[in-house]
């Protein structure tokens, strides 16, 4: 090969590398700008050990609210098989989400809006990597889950609350936290009185 070729290659080569970063940042600042919210992976060492903590048993239902691009909700579906929902309300994270699916054969539902119009009562394991202020916001929608409903979260605490665990989970770039909370740990269990 000569080496006008061989430059040519490295061009086009050092385009298309150019191309996919310059779409990735878009694609994030469209997700920001349409879904409110940045779309940040989550490591997927994080992502197993969120899903080890929750302690999934098959046929629970889980929800991923901000599912991104569906990865928790499709493991949870695939290695637990969990009855898996992901909610998002950014598009673009929404198609690449079920495109994910597609491509897994995995039987997961997806929800393009915004997680506090759902209902999730019916909820086992909530799964959460949202800003703190959405976290806030889910305090009294969180007050309505089951007494065995595990909430796990990464990064973010809920506000006023107390972790069952809080666990750090080290990469190689990246240090993160994620939190386990128990709904019965946090709701008083009522006395009843007899008449």
């Amino acid at each position: 090969m000569d080496s006008l070729v061989i430059t040519k290659l490295a061009i086009i080569l050092s385009l298309i590398i150019a191309m996919g970063a310059a779409t990735l940042f878009i694609l994030f600042m469209l997700s920001f700008v349409l879904g409110r919210a940045p779309f940040v992976p989550t490591p997927s060492r994080v992502l197993h050990r969120m899903m080890e903590l929750a302690d999934i048993a098959p046929g629970e239902k889980v929800y991923d609210l901000g599912c991104g691009d569906g990865r928790l909700v499709i493991a949870a579906s695939k290695k637990y098989q969990a009855s898996a929902v992901g909610i998002e309300i950014s598009p673009l994270a929404y198609i690449l989400a079920r495109l994910r699916a597609f491509a897994s054969g995995a039987d997961v539902t997806f929800i393009l809006g915004n997680f506090m119009d759902y209902d999730i009562s019916d909820a086992d394991v909530v799964f959460c990597y949202l800003l703190e202020g959405h976290m806030k916001k889910l305090q009294d929608k969180f007050k309505t889950l089951k007494r065995d409903c595990r909430i796990v979260c990464h990064q973010f605490e809920v506000p006023g609350w107390e972790p069952q665990v809080k666990v750090l989970v080290e990469g190689k770039s990246y240090v993160a936290t994620v939190f386990k909370y128990e709904i019965r740990d946090l709701q008083p269990i009522r006395n009843l009185s007899v008449l």
